[in-house]
């Protein structure tokens, strides 16, 4: 058997902040373990049913926003 990997980050919880830095840190090339018990009902699952119309850095409306508001109401 051979030793586990040396990870340059752990991080604590996959909610949506934990998994935007998992994801940039991927892309930087660094080594990651994330660690989140799922439990039922977190702040981010609750906020993973909200649209955000507005996105980018240069604020552009979602260009599947009509679609999306349509379909949530």
């Amino acid at each position: 058997m051979t030793p586990p990997a040396p990870l340059d980050t752990i991080i604590v919880g996959q909610g949506l902040a934990g998994t935007t830095l998992a994801w940039h840190l991927i892309e930087a090339g660094q080594s990651v373990l994330v660690v989140d018990p799922c439990n039922a009902v977190t702040s981010s699952r609750i906020a993973a049913g909200l649209i955000t119309p507005i996105t980018g850095k240069h604020l552009n409306l979602s260009p599947t926003y009509g679609a999306e508001r349509a379909a949530a109401e």
